[in-house]
């Protein structure tokens, strides 16, 4: 009821005092005014208005608490999937323009190319042609149709695999859908008491799906490749080649090429390839030949020491290697024609570089080594890789594993047995700082953390 309500006597349109239990009776005879008591005449069981009021109250109020209970868990819910579909919304927009921008970067260069070679020069030809008469037309043709094809297949080498990157990306929206679909399915069957709304998704659990036979050499480095379908881990010298169909793991194949230990290694995004880096200092590229069988495509050699680590780009066309060399080396791949050409050489640390990573917008490029030292390295307008900065440390430990969150926090962890952290630095006005309040302390052991197997963080995913 209305706490500003009055019922009101129909027939003196006086305030109601009580109202007469009788069913009997009409609605409107129901409710007595003053005057009406003083005329009333029998015997009725009656309420006051005002117990009554308040028992109609009290009865509104419990059931407003039940409708706010319900109602506002399924609102917030929606919520919940409405600000991803916020966040999916512009994430995707921005892909869509980064997709159009190389596209149309590559119809630019491509309309430029027919501009060149459309272009005649008379007094050129007519020079040629006294010098090597009619022969000259046969001669020049066939040069121009070869400059023009290596100009046509140099641009879609570049632009080509960053495409499918996106369009590759954009396939991902359906697992949006997917997670949403969930929580609509739960809406419908009133299960929302089961659901957690302060989470998208349902608690991560890590279960074992299978068991494989131990190897007796050492295993440095797992990947998956991006459909899931295939794994590739290290065996000393040696890398395995591995199936990977409904939680069971099958042998396929085992590649010997590198002289030493395999340290680290990865599946090329845009390709076939597998990019391996090795203890005997070299880095080695595997393709699919017509067998589907991996072959050596090329060996690589420019660091002096051990590869320690290796990472690529979203677009697949720049490779990072780092070694015991006190290096960073920054290399061109070409995943079309399978060829890796060294661009630069970065050299701030003074041991062992153990660990590279990216921030989320390539723009920035960390680095931390036996030296202690964590080190931030920026792009700058060329594209080349500039030094920018030493950070500060509470704890002086060689760490060797560490990973940017996003543009503006990076994780590290300590490697020694005496310090087992995890620490956060976070970057102010451009500055990278540690934010000693979101350390996160990590169960003890007497053994010191290696590089190997990296820290794995799920953007869609919440533990």
């Amino acid at each position: 009821m209305d706490n500003n309500q009055t019922l009101i006597c129909s027939e003196h349109q006086m305030q109601v005092q009580l109202i007469v239990l009788n069913k009997q009776l009409t609605k409107q005879q129901r409710l007595l005014c003053q005057q009406c008591i003083n005329n009333m005449e029998g015997n009725y069981r009656f309420i006051g208005y005002d117990k009554f009021k308040q028992y109609v109250d009290d009865i509104q109020h419990e059931k407003n608490q039940i409708i706010d209970k319900v109602v506002n868990k399924k609102l917030e819910i929606i919520e919940i999937i409405q600000n991803q579909v916020d966040q999916s919304k512009s994430e995707q927009i921005q892909k869509f323009d980064l997709l159009q921008s190389q596209i149309n970067i590559w119809k630019e260069n491509l309309n430029k190319t027919k501009a060149i070679y459309q272009q005649s020069n008379y007094y050129q030809n007519v020079d040629l042609f006294l010098e090597n008469g009619l022969q000259y037309l046969q001669i020049n043709q066939l040069q121009f149709y070869t400059e023009l094809r290596e100009t046509l297949i140099a641009l879609q080498q570049n632009y080509q695999p960053k495409i499918i990157l996106l369009l590759n990306q954009l396939i991902e929206i359906p697992k949006l859908l997917q997670a949403n679909y969930g929580i609509f399915e739960a809406l419908q069957n009133e299960e929302i008491s089961n659901l957690k709304v302060d989470k998208l998704s349902t608690k991560v659990e890590i279960k074992q799906m299978n068991e494989v036979q131990a190897q007796d050499e050492w295993c440095y480095a797992i990947q998956f490749d991006k459909k899931g379908e295939k794994m590739i881990s290290t065996s000393s010298k040696d890398i395995k080649v591995w199936s990977f169909n409904q939680g069971k793991f099958q042998l396929i194949q085992k590649l010997k090429g590198h002289l030493d230990n395999v340290t680290c290694l990865l599946f090329a995004p845009q390709s076939d390839c597998i990019i391996s880096g090795s203890q005997d200092q070299t880095l080695m590229c595997w393709s699919m030949n017509d067998k589907n069988q991996y072959i050596s495509q090329f060996t690589v050699k420019q660091h002096s020491g051990k590869v320690y680590c290796i990472i690529l780009n979203q677009f697949g066309d720049e490779l990072i290697s780092s070694s015991k060399d006190k290096s960073i080396k920054i290399w061109k791949f070409d995943p079309v024609g399978k060829n890796l050409q060294i661009q630069q050489s970065l050299k701030k640390h003074n041991d062992s570089v153990y660990s590279v990573c990216l921030n989320q917008s390539e723009t920035l490029l960390a680095s931390c080594g036996q030296d202690q030292q964590i080190i931030i390295w920026k792009r700058d307008e060329q594209s080349k890789w500039q030094f920018n900065q030493v950070v500060t440390q509470s704890i002086q430990d060689f760490g060797k594993k560490f990973l940017f969150l996003n543009d503006d926090q990076l994780l590290w962890m300590t490697s020694s047995q005496y310090n087992n952290c995890i620490q956060v630095y976070e970057s102010k006005n451009g500055v990278f700082l540690e934010n000693e309040e979101k350390t996160i302390s990590l169960n003890g052991t007497s053994q010191q953390d290696y590089v190997s197997f990296p820290i794995q963080y799920s953007r869609e995913k919440t533990c």
